[in-house]
């Protein structure tokens, strides 16, 4: 789930592009959902054909997110 929406400028800088939109994402929604991968796709604005480099993908964006205390977890 999200834990703080709150980031210091210091961290959000260490994101990617693609990581300050989920951030953003994320953070606009009070309790998470169940989004299909290629839904999150269209809305970050990315373009994988592969559905598993798109998973590989979104999976390290995630895992920066959660080692940025953003998020607590996740799944697929």
């Amino acid at each position: 789930g999200v834990q703080t929406c709150a980031l210091p400028i210091s961290a959000r800088s260490q994101l990617s592009a693609t990581g300050k939109r989920l951030q953003s994402y994320l953070c606009s929604h009070k309790e998470p959902y169940p989004v299909k991968l290629r839904s999150l796709e269209k809305m970050l604005g990315l373009s994988f054909g592969d559905i598993s480099a798109l998973k590989f993908y979104i999976n390290e964006q995630l895992e920066e997110l959660q080692r940025l205390k953003i998020i607590s977890q996740f799944e697929f």
